[in-house]
């Protein structure tokens, strides 16, 4: 490598690597949408079982009673 081919790389390498940076956080910005509306819909899903479990739950306890006054 000569004289002048090391200044140039000198010179050059920061910006590939600022480059590179940018790059990078771009990339871990858009993972984190991602994972963000990810975890979103994760949340959301459980929301919706737990709510048609409470459901459940509910009309089996109605049932119960009925079948209680039944057999009385």
């Amino acid at each position: 490598m000569t004289g002048e081919d090391f200044q140039k790389f000198v010179v050059e390498h920061p910006v590939r690597l600022s480059e590179g940076q940018e790059e990078m956080r771009q990339n871990v910005s858009v993972l984190e949408n991602e994972l963000t509306e990810k975890i979103s819909a994760l949340f959301d899903s459980s929301e919706v079982r737990n709510n048609v479990n409470d459901r459940i739950i509910t009309s089996l306890d109605r049932i119960e009673a009925k079948i209680n006054v039944l057999q009385l």
